[in-house]
């Protein structure tokens, strides 16, 4: 015949004892991944906002290279137009050169 286990209320109280100690081991294990995702958040949120940063930073110095490069357009049109107008300058005086000595060499 066999034989039949009669469950005690020790059994039973210790049936719930580890029910409740499993409830709690979930328990923890809950609020430390809540943590962990807390944690990530504010990490990736503080990444992002060191990105944004990096990009508003990157960006001025495109400005400014953007500014050099104008001031470097406007010098050397500048520089340009200062050596245009030496050049007609001397392209008129080696014309009057030229007339005073035609005119010089008509008259001889």
């Amino acid at each position: 015949m066999a034989q039949t286990e009669k469950i005690t209320d020790c059994d039973f109280t210790e049936g719930i004892s580890v029910l409740i100690n499993f409830a709690k081991d979930i328990e923890a294990i809950l609020k430390k991944d809540k943590n962990m995702v807390k944690t990530t958040k504010q990490a990736a949120k503080a990444k992002f906002a060191e990105l944004e940063m990096l990009f508003a930073q990157k960006e001025l110095q495109i400005a400014e290279l953007k500014a050099q490069i104008r001031l470097y357009q406007t010098k050397e049109s500048n520089e340009i137009a200062y050596y245009r107008g030496k050049l007609e300058e001397n392209q008129n005086i080696l014309k009057d050169v030229l007339r005073e000595n035609t005119d010089s060499f008509k008259k001889h």
